[in-house]
């Protein structure tokens, strides 16, 4: 299974992933990471070769997952602090559809180093070691959606009641047989 984490900031689009059963694809501009498709030249690149590698990596996009819905980083970042949700993807289903690509991201401390044979796609799945926390894996495609199974939804420790209702009669109304659970929540020690 892969997991999207999602917060309730935008409603509409975790209305819209139950509903349509699809994820929302970006192009790499749009991704979080500031570095995001930078590389370095392997030796020097003709102008029409940098050129192509911008236009192929602007036409690809990019739905980001990740292989665990147990980090806790994740939840606070992408799940507002436990206050959303994360949804698990059947990871066979995206794989076997062929207008998909499924990589794993290579987290490495240098950059991918371009020739003019390297593949765009090498380019957006390498990210910093610093971001290894996100065992992140991505699905490329050249539409705005990708079609996915939804088989569980994990309700944050700290959702609130009204976003919990609404998500579980959601699924009701549309008759989805997705598991719902809900985080444990975390229990603080005093410090003595």
């Amino acid at each position: 299974m892969l997991y999207k984490y999602r917060n309730f900031n935008n409603f509409h689009r975790i209305v819209d992933i139950i509903l349509n059963q699809r994820l929302y694809t970006a192009i790499y501009t749009e991704l979080n990471d500031p570095m995001e498709g930078i590389y370095k030249k392997l030796g020097t690149l003709p102008k029409e070769i940098v050129a192509d590698i911008r236009k192929e990596k602007e036409a690809i996009r990019i739905c980001s997952l990740s292989k665990t819905s147990e980090d806790t980083l994740m939840w606070a970042h992408y799940s507002d602090g436990e206050r959303g949700v994360v949804i698990g993807i059947n990871r066979e289903e995206l794989e076997t559809q062929s207008k998909y690509s499924v990589r794993e991201i290579d987290y490495d401390k240098e950059m991918t180093c371009v020739s003019t044979d390297t593949p765009v796609a090498e380019i957006l799945t390498y990210k910093n070691k610093c971001w290894e926390y996100e065992q992140e894996v991505r699905i490329f495609s050249k539409m705005k959606f990708i079609n996915v199974v939804i088989e569980k939804i994990i309700l944050g420790s700290r959702i609130s009641n009204e976003h919990e209702v609404v998500i579980r009669k959601l699924i009701e109304k549309v008759k989805l047989k997705i598991e719902i659970e809900k985080r444990e929540k975390m229990v603080r020690s005093r410090r003595k």
